[in-house]
């Protein structure tokens, strides 16, 4: 093989290495954001919680 050929390739080797790893990172990403968005979602269902008629926040009666 050529040295322009050899020169190629590793070019286009690298470029696909490149690209896999921003699919990677973009897929990391991705799965962060929707575990954050459920954690608030969850915070957010919990925090809403009616207190009990007497006044006790019911998550202290949990516990």
């Amino acid at each position: 093989m050529s040295k322009t050929t050899i020169c190629w390739h590793y070019g286009l080797v690298l470029a696909v290495v490149i690209t896999i790893a921003v699919v990677v990172w973009i897929a990391i990403s991705v799965v962060v954001a929707v575990l954050v968005g459920r954690a608030i979602r969850l915070r957010d269902i919990r925090d809403a919680r009616p207190e009990s008629p007497d006044g006790d926040d019911m998550r202290s009666k949990a516990s």
